[in-house]
């Protein structure tokens, strides 16, 4: 993640999409990423986030 700077990009105002949220481990680096940067993950932010799963159990069992 560090290696492409998706979370300066995403502070910045970019979009991120996980086409395979799984249980959502991406997204969850991206915040604790951002947190550990000492940045304060807005409604915003977290409102450019888009998780596309295909498994009904991992979207039954996601919690953000």
């Amino acid at each position: 993640m560090r290696e492409f700077h998706v979370v300066s990009k995403w502070v910045k105002g970019a979009t991120v999409c996980d086409p395979t949220a799984g249980q959502g481990a991406f997204v969850h680096a991206l915040i604790d990423e951002a947190t550990q940067l000492g940045i304060s993950v807005t409604n915003e932010m977290l409102g450019r986030l888009f998780l596309i799963e295909r498994e009904a159990k991992f979207i039954e069992d996601f919690n953000l």
